[in-house]
């Protein structure tokens, strides 16, 4: 049997990784952190997924057959420098993750996107704004500007470069997961999600979209028209979403052919019975498969994270929601210091409901039925 490499070993990549454990007699994995998924069969390489240098000496050491992307944007970089035949080429990569250039194509084939501001503008510009970077993903470092003052010391301080600075949009948060073969749409999924204390992390999700059917086909019209003009590979297609109720109006906010994060892919075989991640390997290596979906369930997965710095201890759940818990994992161990409670991981919690209505009701109290329990000091 041949030898796959995946680059990185989180929890998010573990449902990735436990399908290739069927194919593959043996799989490296490479990152610079502890390694999360562990068996006879994995073997990580302490290497940083960014260096396709380091990457390209290893697929030769270790006689691999095939290379897979993480759930981290970088990792499609990577692949792309070294010409990957299941990604697409670094031009086209460049454009799908830097967001100035995927603002600047998308507008250029006539999609409505949010308005990037500019110095020559200065004078028409409504607040609030977000600074973005122009890389990255996970809601990290976006700032939001309520005002001239707040506005003029952040271009004082980002003088590389290497944010974008847009208009702010209201609105529902909604992800758009789809594969695609031959350019075109052969499976999608909507979701809502919901913010905890950091604005722009997702913390729960729900597979309740209430977007009318209508926008969502303009929505679908949307990607497809993207997945064309750009002539994209077969695989991931994940878009980041807001939709204006009173404008019905969908702003897509970003794309990625990468992994999902907080174990997404089992969230969507929870909610539509299809083994997802085996999809993606057979699109990846251009095998035939079939899509079963089952009847739906309504799920709620839920993003553990602190509301503070410290050190991990326990996790609290309410007699309430208890019953409905399908599957709990937790990343951290006991005593385990947490250094940055607005993106650090506690675990992922999976829910399922009888009804939309509870599904609902529980969502929206969430935060106050499940919480992570921390210590100041090491116990």
């Amino acid at each position: 049997m041949k030898k796959a490499l995946v680059l990185n070993n989180t929890h998010s990549e573990t449902e990735f990784i436990n399908v290739l454990k069927k194919y593959y007699k043996k799989i490296y994995t490479i990152g610079k952190n502890k390694p999360y998924n562990k068996s006879s069969k994995i073997q990580h390489i302490n290497c940083d997924y960014k260096d396709y240098k380091k990457i390209k000496l290893i697929q030769k050491k270790y006689k691999i057959s095939d290379t897979f992307p993480g759930a981290n944007d970088y990792t499609l970089f990577s692949l792309a420098h070294l010409k990957s035949k299941i990604i697409d080429d670094l031009s086209i990569t460049k454009i799908i993750h830097n967001k100035e250039l995927f603002r600047n194509f998308i507008k250029s084939i006539k999609i409505y996107t949010l308005s990037i501001f500019k110095k020559k503008n200065f004078n028409k510009i409504a607040f609030p704004l977000l600074a973005k970077p122009k890389l990255g993903h996970g809601g990290k470092g976006i700032v939001k500007i309520e005002d001239f003052k707040s506005l003029k010391l952040l271009i004082k301080n980002i003088k590389n470069k290497k944010y974008i600075i847009e208009e702010f949009v209201e609105g529902s948060n909604h992800g758009i997961f789809t594969l695609v073969k031959n350019q075109k749409i052969i499976f999608i999924f909507f979701d809502t999600e919901q913010r905890f204390l950091n604005p722009y992390t997702v913390s729960s999700t729900i597979n309740i979209c209430e977007i009318n059917n209508i926008e969502k086909k303009k929505i679908k019209d949307k990607l497809y028209k993207i997945i064309k003009k750009l002539n994209l590979k077969d695989g991931i297609f994940h878009a980041q979403i807001i939709f204006n109720k009173k404008k019905n109006k969908a702003f897509i906010i970003e794309i990625t052919r990468r992994l999902p994060g907080d174990n997404y892919l089992k969230f969507i075989k929870y909610s539509t019975g299809v083994s997802i991640e085996d999809c993606i390997l057979k699109l990846f290596l251009k095998k035939k498969f079939r899509i079963n979906l089952k009847k739906k369930s309504y799920i709620l997965r839920k993003v553990l994270m602190s509301t503070r710095n410290g050190y991990f201890h326990r996790v609290k759940i309410s007699k309430k929601i208890k019953r409905n818990i399908i599957e709990i994992k937790i990343f951290k161990q006991n005593g385990e210091k947490i250094n940055n409670y607005l993106q650090d991981r506690v675990g992922v919690v999976f829910f399922k409901f009888k009804t939309k209505k509870k599904l609902l009701v529980i969502t929206k109290n969430i935060d106050k039925l499940i919480g992570v329990i921390i210590q100041k000091n090491k116990f």
